[in-house]
């Protein structure tokens, strides 16, 4: 599928990003940041597995290439950066 910037990616009911997050400990997870480029979602007591959405305001603020990154804190506040990132590419919005 083609992401195309100014789009949104849950129109006609599809999903963009589907993160399952596996470990091996009995943790609890308060808070985790996704992170893409200069675009943050905070989910509070997020569960898993956790879905992306972004908004057209959200994909035009998008680069051609893109890299994103989960982050994940504890029942303490501290954090983990989750190992791997996610990279694609959009295409320029051509219709307004």
């Amino acid at each position: 599928m083609t992401l195309y910037r100014g789009d949104d990616t849950d129109a006609f009911g599809n999903s963009f990003i589907t993160i399952n997050l596996t470990t091996t400990l009995d943790v609890t997870i308060s808070r985790a940041v996704f992170q893409c480029e200069n675009i943050k979602k905070v989910f509070e007591n997020p569960i898993f597995p956790l879905s992306i959405e972004l908004t057209a305001t959200e994909t035009k603020q998008l680069q051609s290439k893109n890299q994103c990154y989960l982050a994940v804190w504890d029942s303490e506040g501290k954090k983990r950066t989750c190992e791997g990132t996610l990279e694609f590419e959009t295409q320029s919005g051509v219709v307004g």
